[in-house]
């Protein structure tokens, strides 16, 4: 017995490997976080002539997480990422 999907069902994520899931997920990842810390610095930039001295407090840990895992974009270019 065999399922057939209807037309309208895409089912290709299930086809994708697993170097285009990581990828996926690395970019979605780095583009939450990256989000987040644009959430939290526009408010303090509409406020330029009383900068406040604890922005780097409150992004600081999510920053060097994501730029730290940004590194790993020399990496898949380095090993030249097969991704099929």
């Amino acid at each position: 017995m065999t399922i057939k999907f209807p037309i309208s069902a895409d089912v290709s994520f299930l086809k994708m490997g697993l170097g285009k899931v990581y990828l996926v997920a690395y970019n979605g990842l780095q583009l939450l976080g990256w989000s987040i810390i644009m959430w939290h610095l526009v408010p303090h930039l509409k406020n330029l002539k009383n900068p406040p001295p604890l922005l780097y407090e409150s992004v600081g840990g999510l920053l060097r997480c994501v730029q730290t895992a940004a590194y790993l974009e020399a990496f898949h270019a380095a090993v030249g990422n097969k991704v099929e």
